[in-house]
């Protein structure tokens, strides 16, 4: 009894009491690094692995924004700055970006929607280990 008593005020004292505490923290989070700087330090520490997250919030504006103009060019695709600075901008985008990822989903037999394409089925007689050629 007495080591529950101390299980559940450890829990309680750290704030993970429930999962509904610990979804709407992570939530909170989420939402405080939805910014520039964030994603500029992430883009950064991705790169530059040496680079702790710590180091960087020591930096000046004009040695953060040249490492991430570095470490930008590793990536695919820029980064699309207005996403930040225009609302309706980033607004119409991610409506785009939902849309069309509506569109790639597979429909499940039960009529949920799939994040994972729609594979068709081998050809008749095909066998796994069968390299294709």
């Amino acid at each position: 009894m007495c080591l529950e008593m101390l299980s559940k005020c450890i829990i309680d004292v750290s704030g993970f009491g429930s999962n509904q505490d610990i979804a709407y923290k992570f939530n909170e989070a989420r939402v405080a690094i939805n910014s520039l700087d964030a994603v500029m330090m992430a883009v950064i520490t991705k790169h530059f692995h040496a680079i702790k997250p710590c180091e960087l919030e020591d930096m000046t504006l004009s040695e953060l924004t040249r490492l991430f103009a570095i470490a930008e060019t590793s990536l695919e695709q820029p980064i699309d700055l207005r996403m930040f600075l225009d609302e309706e901008y980033a607004s119409r985008e991610m409506e785009k970006v939902a849309r069309k990822r509506k569109k790639h989903m597979a429909r499940l037999p039960n009529g949920m929607l799939s994040d994972v394409p729609d594979v068709p089925t081998p050809p008749e007689g095909w066998n796994s280990a069968q390299t294709m050629e």
